[in-house]
């Protein structure tokens, strides 16, 4: 199989397949929930969440880690396709822990 090259608009799309593979296979046989909760406790995190998760991610990020701040945006790769969004954000949470 040949990888082809990434086209210039489609930043997020040419991820190999092999990759893609592990990446998802992490994601939806791991747990990192503790982790998550202990992060949450000791420095300030905050949780993107998809738009098409938000309905049941936001309520249940928020009982989880209460003290983390959410805000939904995008897809998947929200950094790559919304970086002004993606960065505006999180100027502001960052900016907010100055105060």
């Amino acid at each position: 199989m040949t990888v082809k090259a990434c086209p210039k608009n489609g930043r997020g799309r040419c991820t190999p397949y092999w990759i893609v593979h592990e990446l998802f296979c992490n994601a939806i046989f791991s747990n990192y929930l503790d982790i998550t909760k202990e992060a949450a406790r000791r420095i300030p995190t905050l949780m993107y969440i998809a738009e098409h998760w938000a309905d049941i991610a936001e309520s249940w990020c928020n009982k989880q880690c209460p003290e983390t701040p959410t805000y939904v945006m995008g897809g998947h790769l929200m950094a790559y396709e919304y970086p002004g969004e993606f960065n505006a954000r999180l100027d502001q949470f960052l900016d907010s822990l100055d105060k």
